[in-house]
């Protein structure tokens, strides 16, 4: 549903055929995933740097979805992924409980109401790349965690409609908290449907930069034999 390289050609918009809208605030481009200049967005881990992506009828899948990307953490814990920017919508973030490096996710209600955690301790270190994700499918009601493309943990909340109606906000909610993330950011990829363990593989491949621009031309084709 949208495609974020989160680069120094793409800046923060999608790149999709969708092509949502982002802003970084407070931010600078870092080396990529490969080492390559300018190939990632480092957020600073204070209240002013973060990444904004504009609401769109695509970032809003109501019922199930998978979100990844690549994070390279810098020790300051905090919302990786997170819609409403005020508040409590789908959420991935890093923990800062129970120690450092808890990958963390919620999949709440789309009113908002609280859905139990998924968690997995110690697995982000910092000053390395982790291509990181949660998937939900509403068929089955079951969140999955995901790192460097393996699922390392899963609980069931039931079929629900999630909180997807909302801005996106990397890195920092607009609320006053000592709760924000710092590290890169690259690679980041929404799905409305929850994807398969071989799904999860292609999409890590994908963020090769040889690759990205080859599956984005087939993406391109597919949309126009849609619309015609």
């Amino acid at each position: 549903m949208a495609v974020y390289p989160f680069n120094n050609e793409t800046l923060a918009n999608d790149v999709s055929p969708y092509k949502g809208i982002g802003h970084a605030v407070g931010t600078t481009f870092s080396p990529g995933i490969y080492g390559e200049p300018g190939g990632s967005i480092e957020i600073q881990g204070t209240a002013d740097s973060y990444i904004e992506l504009q609401k769109t009828g695509t970032l809003d899948t109501r019922k199930s979805i998978t979100i990844v990307l690549y994070v390279y953490p810098l020790g300051s814990a905090g919302p990786i992924v997170n819609y409403k920017k005020d508040g409590h919508g789908v959420q991935l973030y890093e923990s800062d409980s129970n120690g450092r490096g808890t990958l963390a996710a919620r999949i709440n209600r789309r009113n908002q109401n609280y859905k139990p955690e998924i968690r997995k301790v110690g697995i982000l270190r910092s000053n390395e790349w982790h291509f990181v994700g949660v998937s939900y499918n509403w068929s089955t009601g079951v969140v999955k965690l995901w790192h460097n493309r393996q699922q390392v943990a899963s609980k069931d909340i039931g079929r629900t409609e999630i909180a997807t109606q909302f801005d996106v906000r990397v890195g920092a909610r607009q609320i006053v908290n000592d709760f924000y993330f710092g590290g890169r950011v690259a690679c980041l990829q929404f799905y409305s449907k929850a994807l398969t363990q071989r799904q999860i593989d292609k999409a890590q491949i994908a963020c090769k930069p040889c690759k990205l621009k080859q599956i984005f031309r087939k993406i391109i084709l597919l949309y126009k034999k849609k619309s015609d």
